[in-house]
């Protein structure tokens, strides 16, 4: 492999990191999803912190949601849902504020990351430059000449 790995190489570590990313938030959600459901039947009323959580769990549903249906947005919206979440428990927990603000949203700030990194390794940074092409041969399908055709001074 003198040219660096094999395209399928290159394919499956994108497929694993694909999973990957969509993987850790869709069992965050379910587990939360699970104690959202589990406390509703529980002795306590509803307040205003049950009604900040069922938010960020519907926020969170439908980040994951959309990573599933539109990975190229998935990024964005699971670092979105992340970032209300850390809010959300920012303004709601008692104790250990800090701790469970970073460690809790992390499945989704994780696999938003990803996908935008798999985003970006697909198109390219914004504002980056292309590599110039290859003024040897022609423009191709979309130029209309024939890529082996040369190419007049």
């Amino acid at each position: 492999m003198v040219g660096g790995p094999s395209t399928l190489v290159v394919m499956r570590w994108k497929r694993v990191v694909r999973l990957l990313a969509l993987g850790l938030p869709t069992l965050a959600t379910a587990f939360f999803w699970l104690m959202v459901i589990g406390s509703a039947f529980g002795p306590d009323e509803f307040t205003g912190e049950s009604l900040a959580v069922l938010s960020a769990a519907i926020v969170l549903a439908t980040g994951t949601i959309i990573a599933w249906r539109r990975p190229r947005w998935g990024g964005p919206a699971l670092i979105g849902a992340a970032a209300f979440f850390a809010t959300v428990i920012a303004t709601t927990a008692g104790t250990n504020v800090l701790a469970v603000t970073v460690l809790l949203p992390m499945p989704w700030l994780v696999g938003g990351l990803l996908l935008l990194g798999l985003r970006l390794s697909a198109e390219g940074w914004p504002g980056a430059r292309k590599p110039p092409s290859d003024p040897t041969r022609g423009s191709g399908p979309s130029g209309g000449s024939h890529p082996s055709a040369p190419v007049p001074p």
